[in-house]
């Protein structure tokens, strides 16, 4: 994640998240066309929403989430915000709910409910498996979860990979390398971090008084512990050349879509850094030196056009902007919205120097 979330837990930087797998092993949290900023093409209509976002941002009171008693207190503060929540019977308030909850036997029972209520939700899905993935002690039918979101989520890469890790986990190589090719083949390679951060604010808005600026920045606070392990993938794709061929070229292929198609920072990352382990293991000097320099350049890219936190309080300001810059990402990725917000700002506040409030580039 590029946005520098001001409150609770962060997510972990592109950069830090390749440290913390070469450490580790292990990640743990982070269209043709990009959609504009604002949804309008008349620029004073334009004008009049940013401008608006930018003046409210000066106003805000972040005393809620931003203050030292919340961030010492996070999980305390989650696990309340959970239970009016977890006492609905909407599926997307179980959903949420089974996210904020810190006790693993209580988040698949919520999120078993989840499903029942909502049973076509391909998200849901997502989160059902990969919170039985982290709680293995905690009994839940995986494999039936997983069939369902193969299911509902099948052109989707990164629901591959979840399979894939879990299969790879259990000996099941021949279902691995096929779940790989799976994702390989995919259209898409999303890791739900903008769903959850929209879910998060319409849940918030149910069960919280927080205002609309403390629910988005919460927002995107929850999504940044949301994160699959995909350390787990790389740990994988580094030792398939020594076990079989296939399943090291299944991972390559894998992490060429994800590089392609995510979204997200931290997904792109993994999968260049996919590529990387294979070709490295594999020899193929060259061809890595080719992906290194990528993963370099797109390091850059972040560095110049992440999103700093007063850019944020723009951004979380006004729910129009903040659904802009969501669906913007969606559209595109993260480094792209960033760059488009920045300049949609740099050209308001020339136009507009008379805002009593001005968030510096």
């Amino acid at each position: 994640m590029i946005v520098a979330v001001t409150i609770g837990l962060t997510r972990l930087d592109p950069t830090e998240a390749d440290r913390h797998i070469a450490e580790t092993a292990q990640v743990s949290a982070t269209a043709s066309s990009i959609a504009p900023a604002i949804p309008s093409s008349n620029p004073d209509n334009h004008d009049e929403t940013l401008s608006a976002a930018v003046e409210a941002a000066c106003s805000v009171d972040d005393s809620l989430p931003t203050d030292a008693d919340l961030e010492n207190g996070w999980f305390k503060w989650l696990a309340d915000a959970s239970k009016p929540l977890s006492q609905s019977s909407t599926g997307e308030h179980l959903h949420l709910a089974a996210l904020l909850s810190q006790d693993p036997d209580e988040r698949i029972r919520l999120i078993n409910r989840a499903l029942a209520s909502t049973p076509s939700d391909a998200f849901v899905a997502w989160s059902a498996v990969r919170l039985c993935t982290e709680h293995q002690a905690t009994e839940c039918p995986l494999d039936a979860w997983q069939r369902r979101l193969a299911t509902l989520d099948g052109q989707n890469s990164l629901a591959w990979a979840q399979i894939a890790m879990n299969a790879y986990q259990f000996g099941r190589l021949a279902v691995a390398i096929d779940a790989l090719r799976r994702g390989a083949s995919s259209a898409d390679a999303s890791d739900r971090w903008v769903d959850t951060i929209q879910l998060s604010e319409r849940g918030l808005a149910a069960a919280t008084n927080l205002h609309f600026s403390q629910r988005a920045n919460v927002a995107f606070s929850i999504a940044s512990t949301q994160i699959p392990a995909y350390g787990h993938l790389v740990s994988m794709c580094r030792a398939a050349p020594t076990e079989s061929l296939d399943l090291a070229y299944a991972c390559l292929a894998l992490g060429e879509q994800i590089e392609e198609h995510a979204d997200t920072e931290i997904a792109i990352m993994i999968g260049l850094a996919v590529q990387l382990q294979v070709l490295e293991a594999l020899g193929e000097q060259e061809q890595a030196s080719k992906v290194e320099a990528r993963r370099n350049a797109r390091r850059k890219a972040m560095s110049e056009f992440g999103v700093l936190d007063n850019q944020l309080r723009v951004i979380t300001a006004s729910p129009t902007v903040f659904e802009a810059y969501l669906e913007r990402i969606r559209a595109s990725d993260e480094v792209a919205a960033a760059k488009g917000f920045a300049e949609d700002l740099r050209i308001l506040l020339e136009q507009r120097p008379d805002l009593a409030c001005q968030p510096e580039n």
